[in-house]
């Protein structure tokens, strides 16, 4: 297989963009019964708010997934963010290692732009040393905080220790929280937060406080699990959170197992969730003009078959033994392009090579040799043209490869008499 290369005309790209913001009360110079808007119904009480759920970082952590979210919460601006444990890996009785750990989670955390809420997990406070070094940075293991008329409990699940593998509400904590709810009747809504889900194993703490908040409207969430679930409890939504980093077999949201944050709308009706997928959160320059530009005119190329061509093959005379031809490859834009595909016949011919994987430099083109055999011949009315099927790639500045399908034709007809033959 030979290769040659040929010079393509650059691709001009402008950048532009232009911002414009709009005033924050609703101004409009339109009047009469017809209107281009629906309603005037602005989605804007002031008693309602937004925050932002994460669930587990560790537990098999994988390395950057929650600092990443800590960048694409900054994107969404809400007003705070709680997390419902497993902070650190944990599991250690060393002091210095812990240090370690806790600096590296609250060095990530400092990158937030809002405030953040801690919840206790049993990777955070499976011992004394580490339930005293939360206590140390963090105050008590657990605690509740009202906000906007609305009532946030936080529980310690781990208070029993390791010899409580499936967690429990201890009774100091029910004795408190008892006396915050008892303070709080009016509160519009309570949500509760811990880690373990402890209303699926049958743990009779949790059944003693699930009663604390029979006559209240109220919404539970937890992680441990790595997996989404939800669940109808009495006619209250609780709600299980997958991982934000944790070990998962991210199987994605049929099975439950996925990366993500949840953003919570709180309103009069109660919280209103969005579950936002850690891959599906960009900024501004998700797709930049430029590479915008660029795939619009991939496009373009594609459609007019201008990327992958092929020579004709012409045959004079009735029978056919074989011939060669030029695969000519076109990259129309200033990053690599990787091209693999292969050719698909019938059985009286055959194609040397019978697939191609090459490379084409920005703004290059290729020239690859292709042979048609037909070893025992063929007679040209027989003939039929040969397909080559493949996929174009490109990997736009460290983004990832984008592709797309590319088809072409070797076609085959006879040689007019006037022209020379390419027959072998």
């Amino acid at each position: 297989m030979k290769f040659r290369y040929f010079l393509l005309m650059p691709v001009l790209i402008v950048v532009g963009a232009a911002f414009s913001y709009g005033q924050s009360c609703f101004e409009a110079d339109i009047g009469g019964p017809a209107t281009p808007w629906t309603n005037l119904n602005f989605n804007n009480n002031v008693s309602n708010f937004q925050f932002v759920i994460a669930s587990d970082r560790t537990g098999k952590m994988r390395a950057g997934v929650f600092a990443d979210a800590v960048r694409k919460i900054n994107l969404l601006e809400p007003e705070f963010v709680i997390c419902v444990g497993d902070l650190i890996e944990g599991y250690t009785e060393d002091a210095n290692e812990l240090e370690l750990q806790w600096s590296e989670f609250q060095e990530i955390v400092s990158r937030l732009e809002t405030p953040f809420f801690h919840v206790a997990g049993n990777h955070d406070v499976s011992n004394a040393l580490m339930l005293e070094a939360w206590r140390e940075r963090f105050g008590p293991s657990y605690y509740h905080f009202v906000y906007k008329d609305v009532l946030f409990l936080c529980l310690n699940t781990e208070s029993g220790g390791r010899n409580h593998e499936k967690g429990r509400i201890s009774d100091e904590q029910f004795d408190y929280f008892r006396e915050v709810l008892d303070k709080h009747r009016q509160a519009r809504w309570t949500l509760v937060f811990l880690h373990k889900p402890v209303w699926e194993y049958e743990d009779p703490s949790w059944d003693r406080f699930e009663q604390l908040l029979a006559d209240r409207r109220y919404t539970v969430f937890a992680g441990h699990e790595h997996q989404y679930a939800i669940t109808v409890r009495g006619g209250r939504r609780y709600i299980r959170l997958a991982t934000t980093g944790g070990g998962s077999l991210l199987k994605g949201p049929t099975v439950g197992t996925f990366d993500h944050i949840v953003w919570v709308t709180m309103t009069d009706k109660g919280p209103r969730l969005a579950n936002l997928m850690l891959d599906g959160i960009h900024d501004e320059n998700v797709t930049p003009y430029a590479i915008a530009a660029m795939a619009k005119t991939i496009k373009k190329k594609l459609d007019a078959g201008e990327i992958v061509e092929f020579e004709p093959v012409k045959v004079s005379g009735d029978v056919f033994t074989g011939a060669k031809t030029e695969m000519k490859i076109s990259n129309f834009v200033p990053f690599p392009m990787k091209v693999s595909g292969r050719f698909t016949h019938g059985p009286l011919v055959s194609v040397r090579p019978e697939a191609v994987e090459v490379t084409v430099l920005p703004l290059l083109g290729k020239v690859i040799d292709i042979e048609v055999v037909a070893e025992k011949g063929v007679r040209v009315e027989h003939l039929q043209g040969i397909d080559f099927e493949g996929l174009i790639s490109y990997e736009f500045a460290g983004r990832g490869p984008v592709d797309a399908k590319v088809s072409a034709e070797i076609a085959i007809h006879r040689q007019e008499k006037e022209g020379p033959a390419k027959n072998e």
